[in-house]
């Protein structure tokens, strides 16, 4: 019998210890997330989340405790209710106890960046953020007097429903043309010569619109000796689209760009790769300036007239989903953008 009683105590010792080492793990659980001052134990501890700290008390601990303990029970079956060592005292030791090596490291070994910062607290790393481009100088703008840019409308009839209530408008100059206008009156405001030719090629034949622009493109290339650019602007049309792709940029929602490059595919075009690299260099730009305004550089077979001059390319100016202001927003940034890399390529 007494043997009986001996191996119930130590089975009852263990298993208190159990409990307690069980229950001082859980409370540990969110220690990291807490930080807590203890004028008797502690003065300050680096704060994780910066400048958040609060006091050490036996009612806080005890919540504390009573929220994570081993059992999971919460507060409201909490064992012990009276103001007792167990429920109170003990708690708050037990918290006091695991932060004291927190406490105790020696934060006065700090490099000279941290030790500006208040004594006790943590200062999280700046956010670096890309360098922005540096603004045009005059001599950049005098530069960019002697470039040409040229724009177009294969398919002139393209425009937004929003504003037109159809996605195009047959034998008419649609919206696109108003957006391609926009390219090129922003260009001339910074110094560019650029033009827009207006011609409608896309009517009455839409299947021909490929063929009749050619002959646009054509008189361009002759008529532009110092042609740096040329650009056929469209909308885009996705199919099962409901909403239209917007990105909102310095506090304004702005269509977003898709730049198309016609590859060798189909017919000859030893050169598309040179309008790839003008391509690429327009997006990786533009990520720099507008992130979110061009959405890529997609290849397509076909060559779409670009094999005219080794810096043409498609641009699609938003969807027909898109607003007639978000288009127009969106060809003021591109303008911005296309200024830069002419600017930086005449520094090289």
């Amino acid at each position: 019998m007494g043997r009986n009683s001996v191996l119930v105590f130590l089975k009852s010792m263990v298993m208190v210890q159990l409990f307690f080492i069980t229950l001082l793990a859980g409370v540990t659980l969110d220690i990291n997330k807490i930080i807590w001052q203890n004028h008797s134990l502690v003065s300050r501890v680096p704060a994780v989340m910066q400048g958040m700290q609060v006091n050490l008390k036996e009612n806080q601990a005890a919540a504390l405790v009573r929220n994570v303990n081993v059992m999971l029970a919460g507060p409201d079956l909490w064992p012990w209710t009276d103001n007792s060592y167990f429920s109170k005292k003990l708690p708050r030791d037990m918290m006091a106890s695991n932060i004291q090596v927190l406490a105790s490291a020696d934060w006065d070994d700090a490099g000279p960046e941290e030790t500006d910062a208040l004594p006790g607290t943590y200062e999280l790393p700046a956010i670096v953020q890309g360098d922005e481009p540096n603004p045009l100088s005059a001599q950049d703008i005098l530069r960019l007097r002697d470039c040409k840019v040229a724009l177009y409308c294969t398919h002139s009839a393209e425009t937004y429903t929003p504003d037109s209530g159809k996605a195009r408008l047959d034998g008419k100059a649609g919206l696109i043309t108003k957006v391609a206008e926009q390219v090129a009156a922003s260009l001339r405001q910074q110094g560019v010569n650029a033009i827009f030719y207006d011609e409608i090629h896309d009517f009455p034949e839409y299947d021909k619109s490929y063929t009749n622009s050619r002959s646009t493109v054509k008189r361009i290339v002759k008529e532009q000796e110092q042609l740096v650019a040329l650009f056929d602007v469209h909308r885009d049309h996705i199919p099962g689209m409901e909403e239209a792709e917007t990105v909102k940029i310095d506090g304004k929602l702005s269509a977003r760009i898709l730049i198309v490059v016609g590859t060798d595919e189909r017919k000859p075009h030893p050169d598309w790769e040179k309008n790839l690299e003008f391509a690429n260099r327009i997006a990786e730009y533009g990520e720099q300036l507008y992130p979110g305004l061009i959405k890529g550089v997609r290849i397509k077979a076909g060559t779409y007239n670009q094999e005219y001059h080794q810096r043409a390319l498609l641009i699609e100016i938003g969807s027909d989903l898109n607003r007639f202001d978000q288009a127009q927003y969106a060809a003021q940034l591109f303008s911005d953008i296309l200024i830069r890399v002419l600017a930086e390529e005449k520094n090289e």
